[in-house]
């Protein structure tokens, strides 16, 4: 197999998103420069072990799928999921954001919607409100109770905040409140 061919295969191989990714293109780059040396192999292996590390450090956050609530119902049991990039879960307690919503972009908290009473995980800061920092338990899973009296859509979103790990944070899920 060429070498290019070899290089491509790994770059496609990686599935390592941002800045990671333009880390290891740089390092797969200088090892092509160094093509059929024996430093040139090693460079290959060198670069695989580091991207296992990068692809080990990334997390993504899956929010769990919350039936909505009707009939007048003011609680709903939220949370999220840690997973790598293969789709397992992480078995780590992780820092991350989340929170309570009014739109699926996180622009505004909703306007009634609090969450608390964390029943897997840990609240660091901001119980009783729509934003909070929070701490996965060693599974990687954390729930708490949101509660909304009035009648809206909650979009609950995850983010990084200090201390989180490289996390991918897209995936989304709503709630409608409805009298």
């Amino acid at each position: 197999m060429a070498l290019d061919d070899l290089i491509y295969r790994f770059r496609k191989s990686l599935r390592i998103p941002g800045p990671a990714a333009v880390l290891i293109d740089t390092a797969i780059e200088a090892v092509g420069t160094a093509a059929g040396t024996a430093a040139g192999v090693a460079a290959v292996a060198a670069v695989q072990a580091d991207a296992d590390l990068a692809k080990a450090a990334c997390v993504v956050v899956a929010i769990d799928d919350v039936a909505d609530v009707g009939s007048g119902g003011t609680t709903a049991v939220v949370g999220l999921q840690l997973k790598d990039l293969d789709g397992a879960n992480v078995a780590a307690a992780r820092t991350v954001a989340f929170g309570a919503y009014a739109d699926a972009n996180g622009a505004a908290a909703s306007s009634g919607g609090t969450l608390d009473t964390a029943t897997a995980g840990t609240i660091l800061t901001g119980a009783a409100s729509a934003a909070l920092t929070v701490v996965t338990d060693s599974n990687g899973k954390f729930t708490c109770t949101l509660t909304d009296a009035v009648d809206e859509v909650v979009y609950l979103l995850a983010g990084p905040t200090v201390r989180s790990p490289i996390l991918d944070c897209k995936d989304v899920d709503s709630v409608e409140f409805t009298a």
